[in-house]
């Protein structure tokens, strides 16, 4: 599981980096509800507490980082 987790901070980092190149402030993402802790853990907070199920099945949390 460390592996993935790593694999998933380099991936994220990515992300942000090449979003505050084109501008963006902010993040938003939906987290699937198992994956939660893994972006609490890197700064992104959850912007609905309720879980929404999408694709009729798996269940997301709506979440944001500020990439100020």
């Amino acid at each position: 599981m460390r592996v993935a987790a790593a694999t998933g901070s380099r991936i994220l980092n990515a992300l942000e980096t090449k979003a505050r190149r084109h501008g963006a402030r902010k993040i938003v993402l939906n987290a699937r509800d198992n994956a939660l802790e893994f972006y609490r853990k890197r700064g992104v907070t959850t912007l609905l507490a309720t879980l929404k199920t999408l694709f009729g099945v798996i269940r997301h949390v709506r979440m944001a980082k500020s990439l100020s």
